[in-house]
């Protein structure tokens, strides 16, 4: 009984110090490429991400390839639809856009991984497609 107290009490003071410091407060979406899209020679990447964590970082990966030169854009109306994850003080530019040549992929599924990193370099949020 002890041991369990115990462990639950140590669990307990790792996960608020995390709900504490907002990092579960973070909501990336994809709005392309959209599942099923058909081949061409170019791959739109495209979408946006909110997060009440101040000096983030996006990061992007295609088949767990790196890709750079990711824009940063601004997508009016936003923080008037979603909230709850920051406003432009921690999201002055909330979308990412990126077109890159595919014509070199196999025809088939592809994994489109975004990463939204902290300060520290730690994911604080991913999403897939």
């Amino acid at each position: 009984m002890k041991k369990t107290l115990l462990l639950l009490l140590t669990l307990l003071l790792f996960l608020i110090p995390y709900t504490v410091n907002g990092k579960d407060n973070t909501m990336i979406y994809i709005d392309y490429p959209q599942v099923n899209e058909e081949k061409t020679n170019t791959l739109k990447i495209q979408g946006w991400y909110l997060t009440t964590e101040s000096n983030t970082k996006l990061e992007v990966y295609v088949d767990e390839e790196k890709i750079e030169g990711i824009e940063r854009v601004e997508r009016k109306g936003i923080f008037d639809i979603i909230k709850d994850y920051g406003d432009s003080s921690t999201n002055e530019k909330p979308g990412y856009y990126k077109e890159i040549n595919i014509e070199n992929y196999n025809y088939g599924n592809h994994k489109l991984k975004i990463n939204v990193l902290d300060k520290d370099n730690q994911i604080i949020k991913t999403e897939e497609r």
